[in-house]
């Protein structure tokens, strides 16, 4: 874990899961809050919930974008939006989960990945990345490359488009028959 003179070092900025166009409006907010108050951990900040468009000049004041997940198989499946927004903004990413999300951070090359639920592997990661900020550099660097040339809109909306055609087609010619 850790230790008393680790977490003084270190700016924690916690965006907790948001509802609809904001950030920080998760359900367990007031829980995390709270935690951070009973344990003095003046170098945390939890945000207020924030609209979407302020995001990259929150981002751009962080070091390290952080998204942990339970242990449910459910979120095996879900390809995380704050992935995207960490990885478009350059930062590297610790991810504390499984699956989907998981994989294209594996392959962007923009970060750590542990295990969900596991504090230790966590706080290990921070370490590291704190400790070696070049590599942490180049994860970001590798992470924002990947997302530009997989993700972008001016990429990705032609292949949306010829899905979509194909679709019309497909209905036009069960409409014929």
């Amino acid at each position: 874990m850790l230790g008393a003179h680790d977490h003084q070092r270190l700016r924690l900025v916690v965006d907790v899961v948001g509802a609809g166009n904001s950030h920080g409006a998760g359900d367990r907010r007031q829980e995390y809050v709270s935690f951070c108050v009973d344990n003095y951990l003046d170098n945390v900040q939890i945000l207020d919930p924030r609209p979407r468009r302020e995001m990259p000049h929150i981002l751009s004041a962080a070091n390290v974008g952080v998204s942990l997940f339970r242990k449910d198989p459910l979120w095996s499946i879900v390809l995380n939006n704050k992935l995207f927004d960490y990885l478009g903004s350059g930062l590297p990413v610790l991810y504390g989960g499984t699956g989907d999300s998981a994989a294209l951070l594996q392959a962007a090359g923009g970060g750590i990945i542990v295990p969900p639920e596991d504090p230790e592997a966590v706080c290990r990661a921070i370490l590291y990345l704190r400790d070696n900020p070049t590599v942490a550099r180049e994860m970001g660097r590798a992470g924002q490359a990947y997302v530009r040339k997989h993700y972008e809109w001016g990429t990705i909306f032609p292949t949306y488009l010829c899905v979509l055609e194909a679709a019309v087609d497909s209905a036009k010619n069960r409409n014929q028959r």
